[in-house]
C-alpha cells in the first residue's frame, strides 16, 4: 500500500499576541538558545479549554496559542497555561526546533497533566488501514519530576473504554552518571485494556539512555495487522536511536483506534523542556 503524508493543517482564529520570548542559556539546565528570526506571529486557537486557567500559576485571561505556520507537524494541544509554544535554534546550528515546555501548578484543568503536545486526525481505525507513524528528532533540556515526563505516547480507545486512554508512553527519567545528566528512556506500557499503575494494568520498560541536549532520533509506530480481515494483532514499534521495543498491546480485537501524540506530558514538580524538530508523519 503506498504511504501518504497526512495534511495537519489547522483552522485557526488571528489575535496576534505579545510579550511571548525564547528561553536564555543556563550553565546548568537551559540549552543556548537562540529565537527563531523568522517572522512566524503567534495566534490563538480555538479551544474549550480556554475559559479554563485553574491551575495556581495560571493567568485567567491567558489562551493557547499556536504559530501560524510551525515547523512541526500536527495540531498544538496546550493545557499549559504558564508556557507556550515557541520556535528557536540551539546553539550556532541553523536547524529550527519547536519547544514543548511545562511546569508544576499550570495546567488548565488545575491537575498534575499538564501538556503540551501536538496530534494528528483523524485516528487510524480498524480495517481502515494498517498503520500511522512518526519520526522526529529529540533532545531534552530538563526533567525536575523524579517520576519523568513523557514525550511520546501511543493512544485509542476500545470498547467500553472512558476517556481517550494511553497504550504506551514513551518516559524520560533523570539520572546522573559520573556527574552527567543523561536520561533513561522508558516504555510505560498498558497490561490490560485501560490499565494504569493505581490498577496493576501497567509495566515500566527499559528502551535506552540519553544524555541531556543531545540529539535522539524517535520513531513511532503503531497500528493493526489483519487475517481474514479480522484484527489479529495491535502493536507500538518504538526505536530510540538504533535501539527498538516492540510491544503487543492486549485484547486487540476491543480496539477501536489508535493514533500519536507527542511533546511534553506531565510534571508533577518542578519543569520539563523537550525540542522536537525534523517531524514527519506517514500513515499507510
Amino acid at each position: 500500500m503506498t504511504n501518504k503524508k497526512l495534511n495537519t493543517s489547522i483552522k485557526i482564529t488571528v489575535l496576534t499576541l505579545t510579550g511571548i520570548t525564547a528561553c536564555t542559556q543556563s550553565p546548568v539546565t537551559k540549552p543556548n538558545l537562540t529565537q527563531h528570526s523568522e517572522p512566524n506571529k503567534a495566534y490563538a486557537i480555538k479551544s474549550k479549554t480556554n475559559k479554563k486557567r485553574l491551575g495556581t500559576d495560571c493567568d485567567p485571561l491567558d489562551v493557547q496559542t499556536d504559530l501560524l505556520k510551525p515547523v512541526n507537524h500536527g495540531k498544538l494541544d496546550d493545557r499549559s497555561c504558564k508556557h507556550h509554544y515557541t520556535e528557536t535554534t540551539l546553539g550556532h546550528s541553523t536547524v529550527i526546533w519547536g519547544q514543548y515546555e511545562i511546569s508544576e501548578n499550570s495546567s488548565t484543568d488545575a491537575k498534575n497533566s499538564t501538556r503540551m503536545e501536538r496530534k494528528f486526525a483523524p485516528r487510524l481505525k480498524p480495517n481502515q488501514g494498517h498503520f500511522h507513524q512518526f519520526n522526529g528528532t529529540f533532545k531534552i533540556a530538563n526533567v525536575d519530576n523524579k517520576k519523568g515526563t513523557y514525550f511520546i505516547q501511543a493512544k485509542g480507545k476500545h470498547i467500553g473504554s472512558k476517556g481517550d486512554p494511553a497504550l504506551a508512553l514513551i518516559l524520560a527519567k533523570k539520572k546522573i552518571v559520573k556527574g552527567e545528566l543523561f536520561f533513561d528512556i522508558y516504555s510505560e506500557q498498558i497490561t490490560k485494556r485501560g490499565g494504569r499503575f493505581s490498577n496493576n494494568g501497567r509495566e515500566l520498560v527499559f528502551i535506552a539512555q540519553v544524555k541531556q541536549h543531545e540529539a535522539f532520533t524517535v520513531e513511532m509506530k503503531t497500528g493493526f495487522t489483519y487475517q481474514h480481515n479480522q484484527i489479529e494483532t495491535h502493536y507500538v514499534d518504538v526505536k530510540i536511536n538504533d535501539k527498538t521495543h516492540h510491544f503487543l498491546v492486549p485484547s486487540p480485537k476491543e480496539a477501536l483506534e489508535t493514533g500519536i501524540r507527542y511533546g511534553a506530558y506531565v510534571v508533577e514538580s518542578g519543569n520539563a523542556q523537550v525540542f522536537v524538530a525534523n517531524t514527519q508523519f506517514i500513515s499507510g
